[in-house]
């Protein structure tokens, strides 16, 4: 093992860390092997079926090392993903973090706070820099409170107002903020009064591995045109109106296509009992992030779809850039940032996704026109890949973020 510096000493505090799948473990990696002594602070993994994952015990604390990575590890509060559920949840980890934080935190020169739902996950890093003066940096995966309004968990006039005041105090305790779509940088500016906090723009990046292996999984019959979605299956990834689109496709253009959906989430079961009607639609479940390229590899065109609503105008979803490293035309059924850069860089195509004729034609177009939009949109990515999203690049911005 190569030697530690024990001035590097960082802490990472999130909700989620491996073996869930998501960014932040790549960075502790990536810091690991730049000889910081790196720590994550999170709870018994849990994402995202809403149970702890086999081989783990829910206790209320516990400690494991992973990789050189020393992993302190909370209770998490199980359950089905309902509303009440997730609040539950959402305190749970912000009490019990908390205190682990302030417990262990005294030792370490940075903290990072990887917030990637709930605000109340970076309660304790908040803490660490209040009390102890630790030098922070939070990582702005979605916009609070914006998103829990779209959500529609904070309809009353005391509740929002309670959230807004929240939100000011937790995203005003930071000075260093990377955030992974340029759009929530004029919202978190509000908060702040007077000195101005230093702001990154720090996108999630797309994966190398995704084109790394020539093996191939077979979809379902090779003459269909395959459309693809791949990732958290909710109410907002709109999916509704893409299964109803396909659904209105004339008999002729339906036999020609599948509709593919990857992943797992809170809705999934109520979009099975949609897709009866339609044999040509196939739900493969959760799928490894390492495979997932599998199947995008033999898709012919990605779906990208959210619903209509302001906060999700602002964001950069994170399957954007896996979608971008599959050289595949992307069909944006969203409004905003991703939607100006599919138009931008002639990534693919787009549509209001509220707009079910709309979605149609868009199907219509790819179903006729799908060799000369294969061979168009292709190839457009390679600017996005190489510079805006790529994986090396963000990651030294991030660590030089965190030190500086």
């Amino acid at each position: 093992m190569k030697s530690i510096n024990s001035s590097k000493k960082i802490l990472i505090v999130t909700e989620n860390f491996y073996p869930e799948q998501f960014k932040i473990n790549d960075l502790a990696w990536y810091l690991r092997d730049k000889e910081f002594e790196v720590s994550v602070l999170t709870q018994n993994p849990i994402y995202p079926y809403g149970r702890v994952f086999k081989g783990y015990k829910n206790k209320l604390f516990q400690k494991e090392i992973v990789s050189n990575v020393k992993i302190y590890r909370v209770f998490s509060y199980q359950g089905e993903n309902n509303t009440l559920v997730k609040i539950f949840r959402y305190l749970n980890f912000m009490i019990l973090s908390s205190f682990v934080a302030l417990f262990i935190g005294r030792r370490f020169d940075h903290i990072f706070g990887f917030n990637v739902g709930p605000l109340t996950d970076m309660v304790p890093v908040v803490l660490l820099n209040k009390i102890y003066k630790k030098d922070a940096t939070i990582w702005v995966q979605d916009l609070w409170p914006d998103t829990v309004f779209a959500y529609g968990l904070a309809n009353g006039f005391f509740s929002r107002k309670f959230l807004h005041i929240f939100s000011g105090r937790v995203y005003g305790a930071f000075q260093k903020i990377l955030i992974s779509s340029p759009g929530f940088e004029e919202d978190l500016l509000k908060y702040f009064k007077e000195k101005k906090p230093n702001i990154t723009f720090a996108p999630n990046w797309a994966d190398k591995s995704l084109n790394s292996d020539k093996k191939r999984i077979l979809l379902g019959d090779d003459k269909k045109i395959q459309f693809t979605f791949a990732g958290n299956i909710g109410k907002f990834q709109n999916l509704d109106n893409v299964i109803h689109a396909f659904q209105s496709l004339t008999d002729e253009d339906k036999d020609k296509v599948q509709l593919n959906i990857i992943g797992d989430g809170s809705y999934l079961k109520k979009l099975k009992k949609i897709k009866v009607k339609n044999l040509n639609i196939v739900f493969f479940g959760m799928v490894e992030r390492k495979n997932i390229f599998l199947y995008l590899n033999e898709s012919d065109f990605l779906i990208l779809s959210l619903r209509d609503l302001p906060v999700f105008h602002k964001t950069i979803p994170a399957k954007f850039q896996t979608y971008l490293a599959a050289k595949k035309p992307i069909l944006g059924l969203i409004k905003g940032e991703v939607s100006d850069l599919i138009n931008k860089y002639k990534l693919g195509l787009t549509a209001d996704p509220e707009d079910t004729n709309g979605i149609i034609n868009l199907l219509e177009n790819c179903i006729k026109n799908k060799e000369a939009l294969i061979s168009s949109f292709s190839q457009k990515n390679r600017m996005l890949l190489e510079d805006q999203f790529n994986k090396d690049k963000v990651l030294e911005t991030i660590t030089k973020k965190i030190i500086s």
